[in-house]
């Protein structure tokens, strides 16, 4: 099960690496560019917190938690990463 999450995770951070983080970072910035895995982020603890407030099955409460999981290591490799690399780069002295 790890292996096939983390294949997708990978498979995503690829496409997101390939087609979105380079316009998303020229157009809108380092700071914005950062901001969807918070966004993502706390969208699933909030909906972990709903379900745990909501219901007993733990099984959906696992799968909120994977979710989260899998949704950092992908934002964390495609967007936040590349503009952490961006946003220490050395600058030229003029």
């Amino acid at each position: 099960m790890f292996g096939i999450l983390l294949g997708v995770a990978q498979s995503l951070t690829f496409l997101l690496l390939t087609l979105v983080t380079g316009p998303v970072i020229s157009r809108y910035g380092i700071a914005r560019a950062m901001r969807p895995r918070r966004q993502a982020l706390t969208l699933c603890v909030t909906g972990s917190l709903v379900v745990l407030a909501t219901t007993i099955n733990t099984s959906v409460l696992f799968w909120f938690a994977v979710a989260a999981k899998v949704t950092d290591l992908v934002l964390l490799g495609a967007l936040t990463a590349p503009a952490f690399l961006v946003l220490y780069q050395p600058l030229r002295s003029n």
